[in-house]
């Protein structure tokens, strides 16, 4: 089974910046989540094709998937003084994160804003698919160990191993809106639609990872 790959590609029209997952281990925010970039919709008067994609590397390597598996996309549909909306698809390993209704979305912009009352307008079938993946399983063992003047102690030894596992890759979606309200104007640099598990893996504490899936659209 074909499973998706990340392709970056520049166009006179368009050009799609990849992530840079590393920075968010490190902490580093300016680096911020992959970006496309396009007129602005409220002053060219209509919304360019477009698509931004996220690949979620941190699930892609709890599940031991292969690479591009967990790829998420979001496109901007519509833009108007009234309403800005969004449609989006999500790949993920988890029924409760299939459906944007599961997440906590919201939409920041520059010049600041914030706007976290999203309406979620229509909800896709989640597809589901199975792929080849691995669990890490770890054990954990008491060892004998001495020194060079012969005192001797217990030591815990810890060894970890993968495990071939089946994963589910579950595949939904929907289209997602907020009211403009002077948010959107001609002079917006760009706009961030942010994705929130509310129910990161603990994980996320160490890797910085904390279950976020953002796209963002910054106009020329």
């Amino acid at each position: 089974m074909r499973v998706p790959s990340v392709k970056v590609m520049t166009t006179m029209n368009s050009l799609l910046l990849r992530s840079l997952p590393l920075c968010l281990a490190l902490g580093l925010t300016a680096c911020g989540p992959p970006a496309f970039m396009m007129p602005n919709p409220v002053t060219s008067g209509h919304v360019a094709e477009n698509t931004v994609m996220y690949r979620d590397r941190s699930s892609e390597g709890q599940a031991g998937v292969p690479p591009g598996t967990f790829l998420d996309e979001a496109s901007m549909v519509s833009a108007s003084d009234k309403e800005v909306c969004f449609n989006v698809k999500i790949r993920t390993p988890r029924k409760d994160l299939a459906s944007p209704k599961g997440w906590r979305v919201f939409l920041r912009g520059k010049p600041s804003f914030e706007d976290m009352s999203p309406v979620v307008k229509s909800v896709a079938r989640v597809e589901e698919e199975v792929v080849g993946g691995s669990v890490l399983i770890s054990s954990h063992q008491n060892q004998q160990v001495c020194d060079n003047t012969g005192y001797c102690y217990s030591k815990e030894i810890t060894t970890s191993t993968r495990v071939p596992q089946d994963v589910k890759v579950l595949t939904g979606g929907g289209v997602v809106c907020f009211n403009n309200g002077g948010h959107l104007v001609g002079t917006t640099e760009e706009v961030t639609l942010h994705f929130d598990d509310p129910s990161p893996p603990m994980a996320g504490m160490w890797t910085g990872l904390l279950g976020r899936v953002a796209f963002r659209w910054k106009f020329n």
